[in-house]
């Protein structure tokens, strides 16, 4: 510290008032910090300068009487006159700031009486000195009496109380503005970690003083100049005239001396954010209007978000409970009276919502046998919850229905609630009852219900026949007018009538390719209905498979080379000729085909085929993108698919595969599908080589 505080004290202007102090007085002056290092000095007499500071014996003899009179001061003393070891008197005076001692001021090199010539000479010759020059040094010494040295020691001693003090509000001002800058930086930190922004504006100079943060706030680079225009510019428009009114109604005379709102400002990128500004009139001219306002700027984006999400909560959960279609009430944990009830409620037991707020269910007389109340609170209590509990309860005309409770805890507010949701079960009561009263006339009842499901049976049959004859009739009417549209646009597309323009074209391709595709799912319905109206007939005649497949393949090609997927055939050599139906043959694995490169993104799609004993296997192999196994069943229901909704990705009517196994199904034959998702599908068909009789 000692250090610290001598490097505070302005030794340039301690030097001007110790040479003014020689210059009137005589005496000679200097600071020594307390290892006795000369800091600053004034006037020295040459017989220290020129003989006495400079000779090894008699400087060490200077530096032991410096010593000793510091060590005189350190006992606090007020001052101390000591004759040095070369026979001259000096006297000290310590400098203490704040209680501390951090120096001492030395003057002296005088004497109190006339000196003894004799002393000097011997000294002169011991230590080597020109006898001469060291007694002509030495008549320049002055000699004075005690009193003027202690009147001269009281001025030095002002004289350095005020370089103390000097010294002492120079490091408490540092002291202070150091406080003051570090004030100032945790100020700063805390306002931009907390996204607070603090301002003060000049109302006559139409100017702001801001944190640096303020304009980030506004989501604006650093402003050169924030004028209230500024402030009204970067405000959102629906709510400039509010904010513009609120402030000018404070700064008004007789206006309110704090102000406070939410405003919103909208960012570069167009994104809302929520602000709230706290602002004060501080300054106020002589008609009391406002000259000078502080305040903050605090983003409030978060919290608007959040009260928004709480409110739509709120609101749907108001929606969900008012509109649930059971009856649901919270009532309150400590005595069970009701807090609210829903529309449903009303409805089911006839009491209005006006009689049932702050009364228990007992008050309401709603419990036939009491004790079931207090068995259902003690479940409660014991478990924390309620759940399929069966009780009866009454409705406000006294009628007994029979109800399934679920009862949970709930937290709102901080408070917590009982949340009861009740379904009436009196029907389902009704039906266990008689169901017991007629157990012993089961087998009667069954036989009566078979019965009943029997026919019920025969007349869905029948009429999924009567649906399936009529999708095939229908379908077969449909044929006509859209093989007539594909032939028309495609002499259109001939340009035999005339020539087209692009846009042309692009449109009666697109009307002959959506014929092709409608035309396309009403043949697969065309199919599906006759087998399932049992008018589909096959015709078996013997043929090579493998040229079936090798023709299949040829026809995908052009499908699988456009997705850049690699099409191979692996066809043994006992595979030979079948006895089937070639042309629905060729329909099931032309669609297989083009199912797996459907669904196939990178990869290759393989066709295997293998003669095992007396039947055909054949594999269709692709690393497409593979189905889930638990829903590899749907694969072979009619109109069903695993990509499914107005998003899916893969067009498609969900036929294929159904007709592909009711085919199969004709041809004695049968169809099977392993598959990973991710991965890929083995789709294995089995035909038998010979028809049995």
């Amino acid at each position: 510290m000692e250090n610290n505080l001598i490097d505070l004290i302005d030794f340039k202007k301690v030097n001007v008032l110790l040479e003014g102090f020689n210059k009137l007085t005589g005496f000679v002056t200097a600071i020594l910090d307390l290892e006795g290092k000369v800091l600053s000095k004034s006037g020295w007499r040459q017989i220290c300068t020129g003989f006495h500071r400079i000779n090894p014996e008699t400087s060490k003899n200077c530096r032991i009487s410096d010593t000793v009179l510091a060590g005189k001061l350190a006992k606090g003393e007020k001052y101390h006159f000591y004759k040095c070891l070369n026979g001259l008197v000096d006297v000290a005076v310590p400098i203490i700031i704040n209680g501390e001692q951090i120096a001492n001021l030395f003057s002296g090199q005088f004497f109190f009486e006339e000196p003894d010539k004799d002393f000097f000479i011997k000294q002169a010759q011991k230590y080597g000195f020109n006898v001469q020059a060291y007694l002509d040094a030495l008549s320049k010494v002055p000699v004075v009496s005690k009193d003027k040295v202690i009147t001269s020691m009281d001025f030095l001693l002002n004289l350095t109380q005020l370089i103390s003090e000097m010294t002492f509000h120079k490091k408490e001002q540092m002291e202070l503005n150091k406080s003051l800058r570090e004030s100032e930086e945790r100020l700063r930190l805390s306002t931009e970690l907390a996204n607070v922004a603090v301002w003060e504006f000049d109302f006559n100079k139409n100017e702001m003083s801001r944190s640096k943060n303020h304009d980030i706030l506004y989501g604006l680079e650093w402003q050169k100049k924030w004028e209230f225009e500024t402030f009204l510019n970067a405000t959102h428009p629906d709510d400039r005239e509010f904010s513009n009114e609120t402030i000018q109604r404070s700064a008004a005379t007789g206006g309110p001396e704090l102000y406070t709102f939410d405003f919103r400002v909208v960012y570069p990128d167009k994104s809302i954010h929520w602000l709230n500004v706290v602002g004060q009139i501080v300054a106020r001219d002589q008609t009391g209007q406002g000259t000078i306002a502080r305040g903050c700027l605090i983003d409030i984006t978060d919290r608007k978000l959040a009260e928004k999400a709480r409110e739509k909560s709120e609101r749907t959960f108001s929606v969900i409970f008012n509109k649930a279609p059971f009856a649901a009430w919270l009532s309150h944990l400590s005595d069970g009276s009701f807090l609210e009830v829903n529309e449903k409620f009303e409805k089911m037991f006839g009491f209005s919502r006006k009689e049932i707020i702050g009364k228990t269910s007992l008050d309401l007389g709603m419990h036939p046998d009491p004790k079931d109340r207090e068995n259902s609170v003690a479940l409660f209590k014991k478990q924390g919850f309620v759940h399929n509990l069966d009780m009866s309860l009454n409705t406000l005309t006294g009628e007994k229905r029979e109800f399934l409770l679920n009862s949970d805890l709930v937290e709102i507010g901080g408070e917590k609630f009982i949340l009861t949701t009740a379904n009436e079960i009196t029907e389902r009561k009704r039906v266990e009852n008689e169901l017991k009263l007629h157990r012993e006339h089961l087998e009667e009842l069954v036989k009566q219900r078979t019965q009943e499901l029997e026919i019920a049976k025969t007349r869905a049959e029948s009429a999924d026949r009567l649906k399936s004859a009529f999708l095939a009739t229908m379908s077969h009417e449909l044929r006509t007018p859209l093989n007539s549209i594909i032939g028309f646009s495609s002499i259109l597309l001939q340009e035999t009538p005339g020539p087209l323009n692009p846009e042309q074209k692009k449109q009666l391709g697109m009307v002959k390719k959506s014929s092709h595709n409608l035309l396309s799912l009403i043949n697969d319905v065309l199919d599906l209905s006759k087998i399932e109206a049992g008018q589909l007939n096959v015709n078996f005649e013997k043929f090579k498979l493998c040229e079936i497949i090798n023709k299949v393949v040829e026809n995908c090609r052009p499908f699988a080379e456009k997705k850049n997927l690699e099409l191979k055939i692996s066809v043994l050599e006992n595979v030979e000729t079948i006895n089937s139906d070639k042309r629905r043959v060729e329909q099931i694995f032309l669609n297989l085909v083009n199912n797996a490169i459907k669904f196939t993104l990178q990869g290759s799609v393989k066709i295997e085929c293998k003669r095992v004993n007396k039947n055909i296997i054949v594999k269709i192999i692709d690393t497409g993108i593979g189905i889930e196994k638990e829903k590899i069943d749907l694969l072979f229901k009619p109109f069903s698919q695993i990509d499914t909704g107005l998003t899916r990705a893969y067009e498609g009517t969900g036929l294929g595969l159904s007709i592909c196994r009711k085919l199969l199904d004709l041809l004695s034959g049968d169809i099977s599908v392993e598959s990973e998702l991710g991965k890929g599908s083995i789709f294995t068909v089995t035909l038998p080589v010979e028809q049995s009789s």
